[in-house]
């Protein structure tokens, strides 16, 4: 004998949730008025995936959960950009999957993130490269690229650095926002360059260009927008 009461509905095993009906017949009667009679126990097929070439199950809209999720971040759906790579056995299969050439070495299998960078073994594939060719990566660094290809993972193109080494090489490259350039900036190089021949006090010239004293004082003593002549 069953522990739990069972729904009044003839014919149901179902365990009884609300009013002596199961959970499905008490939803029906809240919206018909009546149980509507006993439907099979047996869980219907799941529905694969309306994306052509996804063996995926529905799981909302039509689309499994990896395209349902693509949709909702405005990412396309299709097979091409959906597919997700086959686990990587060793280094021989990894960049059996790599579009080499002359220059970088483009991972092209599995898509990439949203930061640009190749996707492989569930981290950036540059870094699984550098593990592949040279041993694991020392605690506290970063695997930077000489070539400033993100998706490159030619191993001689890779290099070991702090952020700090990062960012130097970032300036080093031109690569940064500055300046004018840098969309937050409220100077340009014209505004700089009459801030410096003006002659006018540092109060003056604040309330003129709406920066801070500070601001102007850094720009006068060539602390900031050095690039400018």
């Amino acid at each position: 004998m069953s522990r739990y009461a069972a729904c009044s509905v003839d014919g149901c095993e179902r365990r009884a949730y609300k009013r002596g009906f199961c959970n499905m017949h008490y939803l029906r009667v809240r919206k018909n008025g009546h149980p509507g009679g006993v439907e099979p126990l047996t869980d219907r097929r799941p529905s694969p995936c309306s994306v052509d070439g996804c063996d995926g199950v529905v799981e909302r809209k039509g689309l499994c959960v990896l395209h349902d999720a693509r949709v909702r971040r405005g990412r396309p759906v299709g097979m091409a950009e959906a597919t997700v790579a086959a686990p990587v056995r060793d280094a021989e299969d990894f960049y059996s999957r790599v579009e080499q050439g002359d220059g970088c070495w483009d991972w092209v299998e599995g898509g990439s993130g949203a930061s640009g960078y190749g996707r492989a073994c569930g981290d950036h594939a540059h870094r699984v490269s550098w593990r592949f060719a040279y041993g694991p990566i020392p605690e506290g660094l970063w695997v930077l690229h000489t070539c400033d290809n993100r998706k490159c993972v030619r191993p001689d193109h890779l290099f070991l650095g702090t952020n700090l080494t990062n960012i130097a090489d970032m300036v080093a490259k031109g690569r940064h926002c500055r300046g004018e350039v840098n969309g937050m900036s409220k100077l340009t190089d014209a505004s700089v360059r009459e801030i410096r021949s003006s002659g006018l006090s540092a109060e003056s010239l604040a309330a003129m260009y709406d920066v801070t004293k500070a601001a102007i004082r850094l720009v006068l003593r060539r602390e900031t927008w050095r690039h400018v002549v």
